[in-house]
């Protein structure tokens, strides 16, 4: 199996070359959603995520704002907790440039 031959850093500068700025983008979102599916992700996560968006060259501000839609999208506490900050009256969700 490839993973268990091939270390991380060895992958990404096998396929950072191939890949176009969308493939890159794609992969981070899935990889991020992936991280963050069970609430949190694990610092082992965020550790490959930062490798990740630094083999692909993009940087943590760029993608703050694809951040923010997986955060909200994996907040489903806003259901629930009838006091969170993003349910108070008259907060609205944007997204930040």
């Amino acid at each position: 199996m490839y993973q268990q031959n091939n270390s991380a850093d060895t992958f990404l500068a096998e396929i950072t070359p191939l890949l176009t700025d969308a493939q890159k983008m794609c992969l981070l979102v899935n990889i991020l959603d992936l991280s963050l599916s069970d609430g949190t992700a694990a610092f082992e996560e965020q550790v490959l995520f930062n490798q990740f968006l630094q083999a692909f060259g993009i940087s943590e501000e760029r993608f703050k704002p694809f951040f923010d839609v997986m955060v909200l999208k994996n907040d489903r506490s806003v259901f629930t907790n009838r006091v969170h900050p993003s349910n108070q009256p008259g907060r609205t969700v944007q997204l930040k440039s």
